[in-house]
């Protein structure tokens, strides 16, 4: 009976598997995905008292478990989780639009000011010490945002597209830059609202009349009140993560009891969806390179990595760093692993790996 082409394809190939999982170390020349990793946030995150893997609730079970932050880093891990192409893109935008609104606060700012005073007769001390006050804040804050939004922009675009920790390393200036904008908006809005008064209360301005006072007071506030309340709707739903983490934003998106427990089931859901994409490697081309050494282990657990990377299509990926991760852990032999999850594999794995892993697992223990 012969033997059809498939069948020799077959044993070629599981020799291939055989003569690749008896050496630790093989050198495949001109390769053309040379690839360099970036292992910031797997550290962090293969770290459960790190700020991401709390971040991610890692070693949680359940929304009862989990425990915020309370640091405004939360909102720049998930873009700092992104694929490198992707993340770089969106900081350099970032910082653009920074840079915009900045030089647009600043000619706010100003307008504002100068619109308060134009035509106004002395008034008290303590109103002329305030209003020049919120606007000195709001000028300051928005020169500052101006120039590390312009910094951030010229530095993004040289290094972000080949330095694959930038987004992660530049968590603390952003977060800097956002307390600025907040500072700027509500130095602004007081000051609108004491130029109001400034302007438009008969009491203070002989000019003024009590009913555009009073109209222009309520549509100030109004607008406010209602930019606030819309804004907090829109952010418990695209953001229920971010928003848990940071202490003033949860105030203010869940005051009662029964909205601080829908926000936690919120933000627990979100972060088990995001966990299921970054368990894997941050891997970039490096073009310098011309070779690349690929480590095979011969323990059975090596040789199941090994084969769940081949059936990937992956057979140029170290497979040895992940061994060691779960030998850390005290799981010698592939047997080990059994009757494991897959999210509990993806703490030690990529997730993609960690899935062929368990298929296989399973697939052997339905044959025996």
């Amino acid at each position: 009976m012969g033997v059809s082409s498939r069948s020799i394809d077959f044993y070629e190939k599981e020799d291939d598997f055989a003569r690749q999982a008896s050496t630790r170390s093989t050198i495949v020349h001109a390769a053309p995905s040379n690839l360099r990793s970036s292992n910031s946030i797997l550290q962090a995150l293969s770290d459960e008292n790190s700020q991401l893997a709390k971040f991610l609730f890692i070693g949680c079970e359940s929304p009862d478990d989990i425990e915020p932050i309370n640091s405004m880093n939360a909102l720049w891990y998930r873009l700092a989780l992104e694929p490198l192409e992707i993340r770089n893109n969106r900081v350099l935008i970032f910082f653009e639009c920074i840079t915009i609104f900045g030089l647009f606060f600043i000619s706010s700012a100003w307008a504002f000011y100068e619109w308060s005073l134009y035509r106004v007769p002395e008034y008290g001390l303590l109103l002329e010490n305030i209003l020049e006050v919120c606007f000195g804040v709001a000028l300051s804050c928005s020169s500052a945002l101006a120039f590390l939004g312009c910094a951030g922009w010229l530095l993004s675009t040289s290094l972000s597209s080949n330095h694959t920790n930038f987004v992660f390393e530049s968590r603390g200036i952003l977060c800097w830059m956002m307390y600025l904008l907040i500072i700027c908006e509500m130095s602004v809005w007081l000051g609108i609202l004491i130029g109001t008064y400034v302007k438009l209360n008969p009491l203070n301005n002989p000019s003024g009349h009590w009913i555009s006072y009073g109209v222009t007071t309520g549509v100030v506030v109004a607008i406010l009140l209602v930019s606030q309340r819309r804004f907090l709707t829109w952010a418990i739903h695209v953001a229920p993560l971010e928003g848990f983490h940071v202490l003033p934003i949860r105030m203010a998106l869940a005051p009662t009891k029964r909205m601080k427990l829908e926000l936690k089931r919120l933000a627990f859901e979100r972060a088990k969806e995001i966990k299921s994409r970054v368990y894997k490697d941050r891997l970039t081309i490096d073009p310098l390179a011309q070779e690349i050494t690929v480590e095979r282990s011969s323990h059975d657990l090596g040789i199941l990595l090994d084969k769940a990377a081949i059936n990937l299509g992956l057979r140029d990926i170290n497979t040895v760093k992940y061994e060691e991760r779960l030998n850390a852990e005290f799981f010698f032999e592939a047997n080990h692993l059994r009757g494991r999850d897959v999210e509990f594999l993806a703490r030690y794995i990529p997730y993609r790996l960690a899935e062929e892993v368990h298929s296989l697992l399973k697939l052997e223990d339905a044959v025996r």
